[in-house]
């Protein structure tokens, strides 16, 4: 992207920023001032806002209050892959897999790629890929695919991959596939992955 395209899409940012300033204050909902925005960081300002905006927009509080539960589960799923490396842009994980940003975009629609949502842009979980070999896990796109079968979200879906099964040697699907990279460890991994979304699993 060129600098004079960079420079207007930020020109567009500011201006929706500023409109939405401007319609909370419009409103007379606009409840925090320069005092306290001065000891919140960048991103407790922005969900306080955010919060407000939500309040004002839906008036009902049984639907606010599950809007809010809803980003604050986001929050904590997003920290909880941050500590397996986070996420990244497709394009970014195309080139630390080694392969095209084509090839990576039909595996997300295929479903044999894990892709969240953390904005506009689905962002890809970096856990998908081998720590040693760099490139990704073993057995990845098949045990992806029957967790889909399962019809289950991604947030089941990875924490599937990161929590440790007492029959995979109390290891993660992930770290059992690393330390175990054949069809023997596989199947076993699938066994584990056709029970998620059942009752009592």
């Amino acid at each position: 992207m060129s600098n004079l395209a960079l420079k207007a899409d930020n020109a567009f940012l500011y201006k929706r920023v500023e409109n939405i300033l401007h319609h909370l204050e419009s409103d007379n909902v606009l409840d925090i001032n320069a005092n306290d925005a001065s000891v919140l960081t960048d991103q407790q300002l922005l969900e306080q806002l955010l919060s407000i905006h939500t309040r004002s927009t839906y008036k009902n509080d049984k639907l606010i209050k599950r809007l809010e539960m809803q980003r604050e589960g986001q929050k904590k799923f997003i920290s909880f892959l941050g500590t397996y490396g986070g996420t990244v842009t497709q394009t970014k994980y195309a080139e630390l897999a080694g392969m095209s940003r084509q090839h990576i975009s039909g595996k997300i629609k295929k479903g044999s790629l894990i892709a969240i949502n953390e904005g506009s842009t689905p962002r890809i979980p970096v856990f998908q890929l081998d720590d040693k070999t760099g490139a990704e896990i073993f057995g990845l796109d098949t045990v992806n695919l029957a967790l889909q079968a399962q019809e289950v979200g991604p947030s089941m879906i990875c924490t599937f991959w990161l929590n440790p099964h007492g029959g995979l040697d109390n290891l993660s699907p992930r770290n059992y596939l690393q330390k175990n990279p054949n069809k023997a460890a596989l199947q076993q991994v699938l066994k584990y992955a056709s029970r998620v979304g059942q009752a009592g699993y």
